[in-house]
């Protein structure tokens, strides 16, 4: 039931692994991006174990693969930039011919050798659907701006080569700050409301949600007492 919401969860955080420079990054290390995600949609701490698990049972063509959390499914649906697995499913016929295999995971399936002549032809349409039809002035895709936060433009810029795919949550949620004493570092649950890393300059920058750094690309740290009480408190001590 929710094999091919697994594996495109597993090959966009592939992508997002590549794009920061890590060519073949492991499975175990996409499944601990994805529990921290989830963790960051649902407030829900799901292992990196049980997400291999479903990953290995997901590509294999006999097998049923059901994920029992609905704030798991949900969030996962959510980093995927679907509301919900309904709005999800109803996309399936589309998921369905255009499905994602990774050689570095497993072999690719027999049931998508098609014939050559009509994969071009399709591509040829596809192209002169997309030439005509593409409106340019739709924002689709987001860049940093102001080094706080993220704002949509039209991924026609390809000026701009820090610019992203359209991710509502990033948007509504992805802030740069500056916490001070009062700072809620944590959420009424116990999860991190924190993430930091260091940027070109060697100081440490403060964002509202797990991610990238949008400058350095590199994969955010949660905040810990310790870094809050050496390198935030510190700073208001007389």
């Amino acid at each position: 039931m929710h094999k091919k919401l697994i594996i495109f969860a597993f090959e966009k955080a592939k992508k997002e692994e590549i794009k920061k420079g890590i060519k073949t990054p492991s499975l175990t290390h996409l499944a601990k991006n994805i529990s921290l995600i989830i963790e960051d949609y649902s407030g829900l701490a799901f292992g990196e174990k049980s997400l291999r698990n479903y990953y290995n049972s997901a590509i294999k063509e006999n097998e049923e693969t059901n994920i029992k959390q609905p704030k798991v499914i949900n969030a996962l649906c959510q980093y995927l930039g679907y509301e919900d697995y309904p709005e999800f499913y109803n996309q399936k016929g589309v998921l369905e011919t255009n499905d994602i295999t990774d050689n570095s995971f497993k072999k690719e399936s027999q049931s998508f050798n098609f014939n050559r002549k009509k994969i071009m032809s399709y591509s040829i349409i596809a192209i002169i659907i997309g030439y005509f039809g593409y409106d340019t002035t739709k924002k689709d895709c987001m860049i940093w701006v102001n080094n706080t936060h993220y704002e949509l433009v039209s991924c026609d810029k390809k000026e701009d080569l820090r610019s992203l795919s359209k991710d509502q949550y990033i948007l509504e949620n992805f802030r740069r700050v500056k916490p001070d004493s009062t700072y809620p570092f944590f959420k009424i649950n116990g999860a991190e409301n924190l993430w930091y890393e260091k940027n070109n300059t060697g100081d440490l920058d403060y964002f509202t949600s797990y991610g990238a750094h949008p400058i350095t690309g590199k994969t955010l740290k949660r905040i810990t007492p310790y870094m809050i009480k050496t390198h935030i408190w510190k700073r208001f001590k007389r």
